[in-house]
């Protein structure tokens, strides 16, 4: 979740420039992985959003150690995994971003739960528990996005 979160910055600054696009209502937002990416864009400054969110993106280290046979660096290395995650850099969020997570995904909810008793801070961090598991959570989360989205845009 480097050159990825890369990607996903150059894709918005392109989608920016583009003449039928009002860059000042630019949003972003993942699922799973995509989720994860959508996050990290939080912490950048210089990224034409108003704000993002994700839906099951907010991993715990350890799911680098499930990954470890396609991950492209050493899971060994916590430092290296911690930078690839929100949780544990919440508080260089430059935006805000609002995670969702099914209640049945217990690795996301544990990921959230300190965020949620205020045991750890973290402004610009929203999180909802919607129902549902890593997929039937999906389309609530899109929705109460979408809503976010629209009362943002009022304003």
């Amino acid at each position: 979740m480097f050159g990825e979160v890369e990607d996903a910055v150059n894709a918005v600054r392109w989608l920016a420039e583009q003449p039928y696009v009002d860059p000042n209502y630019i949003y972003l937002f993942g699922h799973s992985v995509g989720g994860g990416i959508a996050a990290l864009v939080s912490l950048m400054d210089d990224v034409p959003i108003r704000h993002c969110g994700s839906c099951s993106g907010l991993y715990p280290v350890s799911i680098f150690q499930e990954w470890r046979s396609i991950a492209p660096f050493r899971v060994q290395d916590k430092q290296e995994c911690q930078l690839r995650l929100l949780h544990g850099n919440t508080e260089w969020m430059q935006r805000h971003h609002y995670a969702f997570a099914g209640t049945l995904e217990p690795d996301f909810l544990a990921v959230c739960r300190p965020y949620k008793t205020g045991k750890i801070k973290a402004l610009m961090l929203h999180i909802e528990e919607v129902p549902g598991d890593h997929f039937s959570a999906l389309p609530i989360a899109v929705k109460r996005y979408f809503d976010i989205v629209e009362k943002n845009r009022k304003k």
